[in-house]
């Protein structure tokens, strides 16, 4: 029996993941990391842990639609990463072989990382071989031979990703091999962990999937939909990184060689085409994914979307032209968040989902997908606030404000002072429109998917764990928040730029843990009712289970690390599981939600009414008796 065989292929699968998981656990209590001894070594040890959730994903799952597409999706993500995994583990056992007798580092961590990358890699190439096997029996199974009306659009959507895949990896390994040799500090966290090439290799894998699905498959077509949806924030993520690399390459104000500010801006250049060609194929997929299933909001909603979309896309605009001046001007407050500017290209990717949101057949999906985003904008202002408050409140506008970082340079007088600290209150001020309207947007948003309302069912019993996993992630983001704000008040004697970048930047991401907890314990309320509710839900889960994995090699380990970093971690793992957790329960509250999704009827309170059209509900204002 296939599915047996295959269920039995997810236990051995889950064992792999677990010895994975001691692997690492030893190499990090054994402190065997990458040092700046070792700048082409390449960190491989948490993102691996994908192979855990991915076993968990097919053992656990229900006999419904949605729980089969997302154990698929994980096991495509599980094959990109272990099979990055493989090779950079095969790559470290070449460099460590190479390293001569020497006192830094030292004999024993060599041993401590050769022997973690040989288990590893072992490990990695069984998972390979296991997720390779599940994918396969899931795509050549009899009952998923249904086709569909075959797409031009995403067979060049398709074709264009795998371009941009392929030139990723080139500008990728160009820039591995041209650091090494050029910027040995850049190339020590440009290659810090292999998250950068496994999310390329998923990016060639929702290609591939395109062009494949382009043809009519239904299954592959909900699928890509699922996979384009967990790439699109790590597209988000790469870009920001790369005009991160430029910003503060450009704020070094040191010489930085003509050919390297025209790689830096070309890289940023190709991710921001990536983040357009991924965005318009999942738009596309929507598209085709609704056809069956549409909400109509009424004029005055419709309206309201379009000018929230339309501000927000005034205000990203306005952000990153404004930014761009500042590094390209080399002012000098920039260095206080350095390029943590996430929040343009977040806005953005707002108002095209808000824009979306309006159009009948994207707002089952593009409505819960603006809600999420729209946390993710406010989330991302929240650093540039507190740190522009502290700098306020320490006498920010004073006169010897530039000799504190560039003592003796003539260019730090009074009237430039003032005039760059202008330039910063109104960069602030932007993004505190930018909070305004993320919340604005985001209360609507929560009131417009609880009024959408289906047959209660039998699954209510399962509101309740969601809701404590939200609480267990909310206290573990306040653990975090609580160890960051004992730091800031210890820091009082230490310079600005260490308080800012130590301590409120910490802040600042453990808000992020807590802001996204309290929404799902907010709609677990009556979430078995709620569909969009559900769907938001999904999303969120989905989105945070994808950007914490990414990053989590990026926190650091070892006994180098800080009471608060180490409690930040912990926070993360936690968060990790409880999201994957809620994905699951999620997706058994959804119940047996088929491919006819044209059976779903939602029903709508006061104040808006329901009204039939066809094959699909109307919302309109309730007429006055």
């Amino acid at each position: 029996d296939p599915m047996l065989s295959t269920e039995r292929v997810s236990v051995f699968q889950l064992v792999t993941g677990f010895f994975g998981f001691l692997n690492a656990l030893v190499a990090s209590l054994q402190n065997a990391e990458k040092s700046s001894h070792l700048d082409l070594y390449i960190n491989t040890h948490w993102i691996t842990t994908i192979v855990v959730f991915a076993g968990a994903s097919r053992l656990l799952m229900i006999n419904s639609w949605p729980a089969e597409i997302f154990s698929l999706m994980l096991q495509l993500l599980c094959f990109c990463i272990t099979v990055n995994a493989m090779v950079a583990d095969f790559w470290n056992l070449r460099l460590l072989s190479a390293i001569n007798g020497t006192t830094i580092p030292t004999s024993t961590t060599i041993s401590h990382l050769q022997l973690y990358s040989s288990v590893d890699a072992i490990l990695c190439v069984t998972a390979v071989l296991l997720s390779s096997y599940i994918i396969y029996q899931h795509f050549f199974s009899s009952a998923h031979l249904y086709h569909q009306t075959p797409s031009v659009k995403l067979l060049g959507m398709g074709t264009a990703l795998v371009m941009l895949g392929v030139v990723r990896f080139a500008c990728y390994f160009c820039e591995f091999f041209k650091l090494a040799g050029q910027d040995r500090l850049r190339a020590l966290f440009a290659n810090y962990t292999l998250d950068e090439p496994a999310w390329i290799c998923t990016q060639l894998a929702l290609g591939v999937l395109c062009v494949i699905s382009s043809r009519g498959s239904k299954l592959l077509r909900a699928l890509t939909l699922a996979l384009a949806a967990s790439t699109l924030m790590p597209s988000v993520f790469y870009l920001w990184l790369d005009y991160r690399w430029w910003a503060s390459s450009r704020l070094s104000f040191g010489l930085v060689s003509t050919s390297s500010a025209y790689w830096q801006a070309a890289g940023v250049a190709i991710s921001l085409c990536n983040v357009g060609v991924v965005t318009a194929t999942l738009i596309q997929l929507l598209s085709m994914h609704s056809a069956s299933r549409r909400i109509t909001l009424d004029e005055k909603t419709k309206r309201f979307l379009i000018i929230v979309a339309a501000i927000f896309l005034v205000l990203s605009c306005s952000t990153i032209s404004l930014d761009v001046y500042t590094i390209w001007k080399k002012l000098f407050y920039r260095l206080f968040h350095g390029a943590e500017q996430k929040t343009p290209f977040l806005t953005a990717l707002t108002a095209i989902f808000t824009l979306a949101a309006s159009g009948s057949k994207f707002a089952p999906i593009a409505l819960p997908a603006c809600l999420i985003l729209s946390l993710y904008s406010l989330n991302s202002t929240i650093f540039q606030l507190i740190s522009y408050m502290y700098l306020s409140w320490n006498g920010y506008f004073g006169d010897q404000l530039c000799e504190l970082f560039f003592p003796g340079l003539g260019r730090c007088f009074l009237e430039v002072t003032k005039t760059e600290a202008a330039i910063h209150f109104v960069q602030v001020l932007l993004d505190f429109f930018v909070l305004i309207l993320s919340s604005i947007l985001c209360g609507c948003s929560i009131r417009i998917t609880t009024m959408a309302k289906t047959e209660a069912t039998g699954n209510r019993r399962l509101e309740s764990p969601i809701r404590w996993l939200g609480v267990l992630m909310a206290l573990c983001g306040l653990a975090v928040l609580v160890q960051a704000v004992a730091f800031f008040r210890t820091s009082t004697d230490l310079h600005p730029m260490v308080v800012v970048y130590m301590a409120l930047y910490h802040m600042a991401l453990a808000i992020g843990l807590i802001v996204f907890p309290l929404y799902q314990i907010l709609c677990s309320e009556k979430l078995s009712i709620n569909p969009l509710s559900q769907t938001s839900l999904l999303i969120l889960s989905v989105v945070r289970f994808v950007e914490i994995l990414s990053q989590l090699d990026y926190r650091g380990t070892g006994d180098d690390l800080s009471f608060a970093w180490k409690v930040h971690q912990i926070a993360d793992f936690v968060s990790l599981t409880s999201h994957f957790v809620t994905a699951l329960l999620v997706i058994r509250l959804m119940g047996n939600d088929t491919e006819e999704a044209d059976e779903l009827q939602l029903q709508f309170n006061n104040p808006l009414t329901l009204e039939s059209n066809g094959d699909y509900s109307q919302l309109r204002p309730q007429e006055d008796s």
